[in-house]
């Protein structure tokens, strides 16, 4: 049986593989019960992340990288994949999923506003800034906190706490 185009047979597991996987093939691929020497198709480069320390590719838990609270990473098969946490949450490596922000007090910073009083009591509350951050506005509803987008075109403009037009946003 011939293997598809850029594999050769692999006896250590009995089918086709990558040709970089069994090393007396490498170079060569195996067409239509003729075998012929090639350039060995490559698989599309691994990310860093993702690899042993022997150079293969890898999976992974979910893991965070520093500085960023919003979103939690994972490799899967040699490729990093970003996913970002709900709104209102961040990531807790502690326990690799996402969380309330105040029971990750590296991501509980002052930066990211509370939905909640200070009892804990969920709030709502209308459209406020996202600070440094002219597309986008923040909104509270029942204690999750929402990052809104402005129409295109326009700018978050707080002092009337709607999307403007840029020009009536000095600044933006």
């Amino acid at each position: 049986m011939p293997c598809a185009p850029g594999t050769v047979f692999n006896p250590a597991i009995g089918m086709c593989d990558w040709p970089y996987k069994v090393p007396k093939c490498v170079g060569t691929a195996t067409t239509k019960s003729t075998t012929t020497t090639t350039t060995a198709e490559t698989p599309p480069p691994f990310d860093v992340e993702c690899l042993n320390a022997f150079g293969k590719p890898v999976s992974s838990r979910p893991f965070e990288k520093p500085g960023d609270c919003d979103n939690f990473y994972q490799c899967s098969n040699g490729y990093l994949h970003t996913k970002p946490c709900a709104p209102g949450t961040v990531f807790n490596p502690a326990i690799g999923v996402c969380d309330h922000p105040y029971n990750v007090p590296k991501c509980s910073s002052s930066s990211v506003p509370s939905c909640h009083d200070n009892n804990g009591k969920p709030l709502s509350t209308g459209p406020f800034e996202k600070p440094g951050d002219c597309d986008h506005f923040y909104q509270c509803g029942a204690g999750i906190l929402y990052t809104m987008p402005c129409a295109s075109g326009t700018v978050f403009n707080p002092s009337k706490s709607v999307c403007d037009w840029p020009y009536n946003v000095p600044g933006c």
